[in-house]
């Protein structure tokens, strides 16, 4: 099965807490017990102190909440189309090898992240792409209407078949 478990999570700093740490910590201590291996990848001001024995890799350089434009007209693209880019370059910088036989988290993925994600694994060989399960953030809204809502769907409807396979 998996050697272990890379547990990707742009939510996941320093100066947070919450359910983000409590589930994170639960989830390692889990495939820990049972002989596993688990990194976390996280934003750059890595939370070492919360994750005490774990392999941090503090490799993501925008923080999950962290607006880059609050214009009224466009933030909502921009934020979108900023997150989504540099989430994809930051992940790009990951070792592939250190993926090899684990299973991949994207914890708490919202459309700031997912075209990033979705990107990311579309550039491996089909063989070596990792097992992967992408936790959504919870939307407010699911309606058709709804901004987010249609960003995600449509980014699930043109994600090329080989990458839904290992999702």
């Amino acid at each position: 099965m998996f050697k272990g478990w890379t547990i990707i999570d742009p939510g996941l700093r320093k100066s947070n807490f919450g359910h983000q740490y409590s589930e994170t910590r639960a989830l390692a201590g889990e495939v820990l017990g049972r002989g596993g291996k688990v990194r976390v990848v996280c934003f750059r001001d890595a939370p070492e102190p919360w994750f005490p024995g774990l392999e941090i890799v503090p490799a993501l350089s925008l923080f999950a909440y962290q607006p880059v434009s609050d214009d009224r007209a466009w933030g909502a693209l921009e934020n979108f189309i900023v997150h989504n880019r540099v989430f994809d370059q930051d992940l790009s910088r990951l070792d592939r090898a250190a993926l090899a036989d684990t299973l991949c988290l994207f914890a708490t993925m919202d459309v700031w992240h997912i075209m990033g994600a979705l990107r990311w694994l579309g550039r491996f060989e089909d063989r070596s792409r990792p097992s992967v399960a992408i936790n959504l953030f919870p939307l407010k809204y699911w309606s058709p209407e709804d901004f987010h809502a249609r960003l995600l769907q449509t980014a699930w409807k043109e994600c090329p078949p080989a990458v839904k396979a290992s999702v």
